[in-house]
């Protein structure tokens, strides 16, 4: 591996993280230049479905923040980040994720199975295609698989 390509491979995990951070502040614009402007979304059935596009994804985050109250009522910690290069444009990674609801009395939608002595929103994993554009990198395809409190994984993966 070169440095170059563990410079670009640095990249994607930092939209990750970003990923994480405008979740937690709420900020839909933010979420929304993470990805292509034809980004496939499937967040689960739970959580809105399918999401094609910019605008959807712009129109579903806002809606869902509007739901979860407060920026910080949870918090994402995004782990185990797999990010592979397929080509110099293109990349696929994974990350787990659990998200803590940390304030359940001001949001009704983050209320975990456990209330508040246990704070476990959702565990779960991110599979993400990774788009090299003229903006640099940006989020293509992006699928979440539940592990808790509902299972949902079927054990397929993007890229098998």
């Amino acid at each position: 591996m070169t440095i170059e390509e563990l410079l670009e491979i640095e990249e994607i995990k930092n939209i990750q993280l970003d990923y994480a951070e405008f979740n937690d502040m709420h900020d839909v614009e933010g979420l929304v230049n993470l990805f292509t402007e034809d980004a496939y979304l499937e967040v689960g059935e739970d959580w809105g479905g399918t999401w094609q596009g910019r605008d959807q994804i712009r129109k579903e985050f806002t809606a869902w923040f509007e739901e979860a109250g407060e920026n910080y009522n949870s918090l994402y910690l995004m782990t185990n980040p797999r990010v592979k290069l397929d080509s110099p444009t293109t990349a696929h990674g994974r990350w787990n994720f659990v998200d803590f609801s940390n304030r359940q009395e001001d949001s009704p939608l983050l209320v975990t199975p456990g209330g508040p002595t246990n704070p476990v929103c959702l565990l779960g994993l991110y599979e993400l295609r990774y788009l090299k554009t003229t903006e640099g990198w940006k989020i293509n395809q992006y699928r979440l698989s539940y592990f808790w409190p509902k299972r949902e994984f079927k054990g397929e993966y993007l890229d098998a």
